[in-house]
């Protein structure tokens, strides 16, 4: 696929990165060791008109400027800057478009990092994410719950419903601008789903969530209104941007993460680039857990510690693993069922073992049976 005459290239900047400064390579047409690197970004706006060149310009370079002036990864991780996806007459052909190239990306084992403008690009990442995996773990990480059938900027209405969905996650929906009957339907379809308030009384606990997702859709918008003026229609009482950033290191940690989108940065208002130097550093902390991952697989081997608990005398008994490598948790779903169903490993804490030992079953659990018995 020929890639140099689909983007506006990136500008060169000139910039040496010092030993301790991140270095990415910006994409310069060509692209015959796009192989050797591990991540690419790749901006994609909708804006049109006459300024449209200029704002292509302002939309990637604030964020590459910005990247290129923190401190280099610890893992080594290799970036290429693809630059802006050049926009098609409508939104429905440069999704398109983006498609392509994504499935491009992914088939060179390169992750793709799409920083948009709008979240119907959502939408896109998961059709190309599904030409790779047959159940798509998507976590969306949001300041409400949009499944307004007349609304067309809605793309969760669509992916719900998906039946290439394995688990939906939701993440940081604020319940006062939030309908009660789309948090049941949710729920009704065995989604994990936790509100702002949940979510900021124990972050981590946030994290097994994140562990095994495939596709992970990050709306600014659940970011508070304050400093990040480069954001349209947030509020107060969003995620601080510490917990952006927390959010972003463990879903890029997670063995299975596949491709990733960053949504709502309007670089018009971003006038002193305070947006931009949150987005950066919400990109960092996701590029630095990506190089930290670790691949946990076989719990058959001598790396787990299993634990067996018997919640009822008459309930089942659970059976958790910890990892003496990372010390993560699992708990076992539906454990006849292990030949064919590998998500019935499901991530958890040590607070859910500790659950199952005052008798309680923890809700993974409980969910994540509901959802193979589907």
């Amino acid at each position: 696929m020929k890639l140099d005459s689909l983007f506006e290239l990136p500008t060169p900047t000139g910039h040496s990165p010092e030993k301790d400064q991140l270095n990415i390579t910006d994409g310069q047409g060509d692209y015959s060791l796009l192989h050797t690197y591990d991540c690419a970004l790749l901006f994609v706006n909708t804006c049109k008109g006459q300024e449209e060149e200029h704002k292509n310009t302002a939309f990637q370079q604030n964020i590459t400027r910005t990247l290129q002036q923190m401190s280099a990864l610890s893992n080594n991780c290799k970036i290429i800057n693809l630059g802006t996806l050049k926009t098609k007459s409508s939104l429905s052909e440069t999704q398109e478009l983006l498609k392509k190239v994504t499935q491009y990306l992914l088939q060179e084992e390169v992750f793709p990092i799409v920083i948009g403008e709008t979240q119907a690009l959502n939408h896109t990442l998961f059709e190309a994410c599904a030409t790779t995996q047959k159940n798509i773990n998507l976590t969306v990480v949001d300041h409400h719950i949009n499944l307004d059938e007349n609304d067309s900027h809605s793309t969760l209405k669509t992916l719900v419903s998906d039946p290439r969905i394995g688990q939906l996650t939701h993440l940081g929906h604020q319940r006062f601008i939030t309908s009660p009957e789309y948090i049941t339907k949710l729920h009704e379809l065995h989604a994990e789903v936790r509100s702002i308030g949940i979510l900021r009384n124990d972050i981590k606990e946030i994290e097994p969530l994140l562990r095994n997702t495939h596709l992970l859709n990050f709306d600014l918008r659940s970011i508070r209104k304050g400093v990040a003026k480069g954001i349209y229609h947030n509020n107060i009482f969003g995620l601080t941007e510490e917990e952006a950033c927390q959010l972003c290191w463990y879903a890029g940690n997670g063995q299975y993460i596949t491709a990733a989108g960053f949504y709502g940065y309007h670089a018009e208002k971003d006038t002193e680039g305070d947006t931009a130097m949150l987005l950066s550093t919400m990109l960092w902390y996701f590029m630095e857990g990506y190089g930290q991952r670790i691949q946990e697989f076989s719990f058959s081997s001598n790396m787990y510690t299993k634990y067996i608990v018997p919640v009822t005398e008459q309930g089942p008994s659970l059976s958790f693993y910890k990892s003496k490598r990372s010390e993560r948790w699992w708990l076992v779903a539906g454990e006849e069922k292990l030949q064919t169903h590998h998500s019935t490993y499901i991530p958890c804490s040590y607070a859910d073992y500790e659950k199952a030992l005052e008798g309680e079953i923890p809700d993974r659990w409980v969910k994540a049976t509901n959802r193979i018995d589907c």
